[in-house]
């Protein structure tokens, strides 16, 4: 066994350059040995025997100090040389993963290096990098497999069952024959005996999990803990395999299939795509954790009568790359093809029950975004709507499914997935369509996948929407993505459509909607980070529904980070909302109003103000901001609460903190301020936070739009209107998009104007 490849950290690997530099004899052992031929292994410390002589020692200490410099503490001891000892004498490093220094191991007199030094194997070292290829390279010797192997038999390892397994293996794989120091052979007899004096000692029998992978298949085990193979959503060619119990309540959808990469079969829950992995992790689900059991069901799996016939049973699978199998939303996306029939919207009445056109239907921002779906109860069959919702890939992740009487997602957490309109691009060059339609060169329009062939380019021209079909890769290439003006921020899809029919785009203005499904998640507003940050000149409208939980998303929205914002004028808000214990809410007696128990908001707000404009000045109007706020809130309150001791119905400050961030030359305030779960409170919090963003980046990065509390959504005020756009002077109109600049221009504009200010005032007229 020649040039072994081990792994090493970055220091590791240091200290044997200034080893070999030295000429220290050393000999590598233990599980650093054993990595080399086990790469499941993970990196773990260095252990070395050190030949015990004064010169060696003394070469020993040349190179720690050439390492670390000259320190007394860290250096071998010349008692060594007398009392050498089959323990720790010293460490090196001060990584996680170190470098242990031994003057003598089990199993050897210390007078025996010699002799092992000379037999010992040639090894490599190298630093793991992130693309998994091996960089750098230090030799290094080790025990050669047979003197390693009788090292590990009589060490104390709790390892030390698996550690001869692992060498034995390897021994059979690659035609080695272990010797005894004595140099005869070791039989299997004797291999026998070795494990049974191992368990009988105490030696914990770590199982090889790689070989159990590799011997026992992932679907023989889904199939022992009741999972049966779905036939009619798994055919022959498929590159997965879907696996479910039928058992009522149990959601898991178990896609299997084979990986190249690895060898083995992995599996990928469809409705919780967190939950995959392989044969292991999916008995740790089963069995909670419990490797005792894990094992003890393996076993009883494998020893089965007829367990190797039942394995030759399972049809083989085509191996599919890593990267195919680890893109969970495209196996998610087959799974909701083939289970809800997905085709392109052409039952329209349920939407055009709700008063939007056709036209807006099929619009450029929104054709091939909207779906039916069928669902067949074998007695009747069902055709609903479906807004499918898009991973950041573009693959269809859930669906937003509705009817008249009906509305729900597919199993499984929606995750990032947001539903949205079509994206912009312009063509680089002309283009011609699959029909021989001729796409001019500099054509805008929106582009969506219609198939796994074809694409469709929806354009404007001559006053009339036009629809060209091109080849995807020609879509791929033949075109660039372009920003728009506005991203709209909806709570659902129906109501973004909506919105554009209630207020049509202005000439040439692009905008691109996005709907949560409801209440938005985290990695949801990941997602929407991102598609702002593509769209730096674009301003974010914010139009969510007019009740309680609309008003908390829409404050929300405004902690997002603006690309064209300035970083030092932030202001960040975050708002939660706490039922009380026992619900009730506010009732209206003849002309009285009595507020009664309706939970609490709490406001964690961060306010940012330059240095550079003056310490005072920034912490003044930080928290000049702060309290005009709180005042103007009580105010509101002291009109329906003259309790000073109610706290619920009172506006409370907690944990203001003002610091200074040299670092980032800031002002940073901060505040929690915990006040009524009341619209108009919400509505002054919404309005005083959204103003004053706009008066300190000097520019409307955001838009409030909102129907009233009674309207509840847009799609209530289309429907009011019959379908009718808004009149010009209507509060939910959207206007001409403004014009967003980086807000280094926005400082130098604003820093002329002052200027212009000053000039002016100091002007005399005659």
């Amino acid at each position: 066994m020649q040039d072994v490849k081990n792994r090493a950290s970055r220091e590791q690997l240091a200290i044997l350059r200034h080893l070999n530099k030295e000429a220290v004899r050393y000999i590598a052992f233990g599980d650093f040995a054993l990595n080399g031929i086990d790469n499941t292994r993970t990196i773990g410390n260095v252990q070395l025997w050190i030949e015990p002589t004064p010169d060696n020692v003394e070469k020993c200490n040349k190179a720690i100090k050439n390492m670390y410099g000259a320190r007394s503490i860290t250096q071998l001891p010349q008692s060594i040389v007398t009392n050498p000892e089959a323990k720790r004498t010293l460490t090196l490093g001060s990584g996680e993963v170190r470098v242990a220094v031994y003057p003598a191991i089990s199993g050897f007199h210390p007078a025996e290096f010699n002799d092992l030094y000379q037999r010992g194997e040639k090894s490599r070292a190298y630093l793991p990098s992130q693309t998994g290829k091996l960089d750098g390279s230090v030799g290094y010797k080790q025990l050669n497999m047979s003197d390693l192997y009788h090292n590990i038999r009589e060490s104390k390892s709790v390892h030390k069952a698996w550690n001869l397994e692992t060498i034995e293996r390897f021994a059979a794989k690659n035609d080695l024959n272990l010797k005894k120091p004595d140099g005869s052979e070791i039989t299997e007899r004797d291999k026998i005996a070795i494990s049974l004096q191992t368990q009988r000692k105490g030696g914990r029998l770590t199982r090889d999990m790689k070989q159990i992978k590799q011997d026992l298949d992932l679907e023989i085990v889904l199939q022992h803990y009741g999972y049966q193979l779905d036939k009619k959503k798994s055919r022959p060619n498929d590159a997965w395999r879907l696996y479910e119990t039928g058992i009522k309540g149990d959601k898991h959808r178990l896609a299997v299939a084979a990986v190249k990469d690895y060898g083995m079969k992995f599996f990928v829950d469809l409705n919780d795509p967190q939950f995959k992995g392989d044969i292991f992790k999916f008995m740790e689900c089963m069995e909670h954790g419990n490797y005792r059991h894990i094992f003890q069901t393996i076993d009883s799996i494998m020893m089965q009568d007829g367990f190797a016939e039942k394995k030759r049973m399972v049809e083989p699978m085509i191996e599919v790359p890593a990267n195919y199998f680890l893109k969970d939303t495209l196996l998610r996306e087959q799974d909701l093809y083939s289970k809800y029939q997905i085709v392109p919207l052409t039952d329209t009445d349920f939407l055009e029950g709700r008063s939007i056109s056709k036209e807006v239907l099929f619009s450029k921002e929104f054709e091939g975004r909207i779906k039916n779906v069928s669902f067949d109860t074998g007695v009747i069959r069902y055709v609903n709507t479906a807004f499918p919702m898009y991973a950041r890939d573009g693959n269809i992740a859930s669906m937003d499914i509705r009817s008249t009487a009906y509305k729900a997602f597919p199993e499984g957490e929606r995750g990032e997935a947001l539903w949205h309109s079509n994206r912009f691009f312009e063509a680089k060059e002309a283009i011609t369509g699959e029909n021989g339609q001729e796409i001019p060169q500099c054509t805008i329009g929106t582009i969506y996948r219609q198939d796994g062939k074809s694409a469709v380019f929806m354009y404007q021209d001559s006053g009339e929407e036009k629809r060209a079909i091109l080849p995807i890769e020609k879509a791929k290439t033949g075109f660039y993505e372009i920003p728009v003006q506005r991203i709209i921020i909806l709570e659902s899809a129906i109501d973004a459509i909506s919105l554009k029919q209630l207020n049509p785009e202005q000439a040439n203005e692009r905008r691109f909607y996005v709907a949560t499904g409801g209440q938005p998640g985290g990695k949801q507003l990941t997602f929407l980070q991102e598609i702002l940050n593509r769209n730096p000149q674009a301003q974010l409208v914010i139009a969510q529904d007019g009740d309680n939980a609309g008003l908390r998303f829409a404050v929300n929205y405004l902690g997002l980070a603006h690309p064209s914002e300035n970083p030092e004028m932030k202001i960040k808000p975050y708002l939660t909302y706490s039922s009380p214990s026992n619900q009730q809410i506010r009732k209206t007696e003849g002309n009285t109003e009595n507020y009664e128990s309706v939970g609490t908001n709490r406001l964690n707000l961060e306010l940012r103000y330059p240095l550079a404009l003056g310490a005072r000045k920034a912490k003044e109007l930080n928290e000049g901001f702060i309290k005009d706020l709180v005042e103007d809130m009580n105010l509101f309150v002291n009109r329906y609460s003259t309790d000073l001791n109610d706290k619920e119905k009172k506006i409370n400050e907690f944990q203001r903190e003002t610091m200074i961030d040299e670092s980032m030359k800031l002002m940073i305030t901060r505040t929690v301020i915990h006040f009524p779960n009341d619209s108009k409170l919400l509505t002054k919090v919404l309005n005083r936070i959204s103003d004053e963003i706009e008066k300190r980046q000097g520019q409307k990065l955001f838009k409030i739009v909102r129907p009233t509390l009674q309207q509840k959504d847009f799609n209530d005020v289309l429907r009011e209107r019959n379908g009718q756009a808004l009149p010009p002077s209507h509060n939910l109109i959207l206007g001409e998009p403004p014009i967003i600049r980086p807000y280094q221009e926005v400082q130098k504009i604003k820093n002329t104007e002052s200027q212009g200010f000053i000039d002016r005032k100091n002007r005399i007229d005659f």
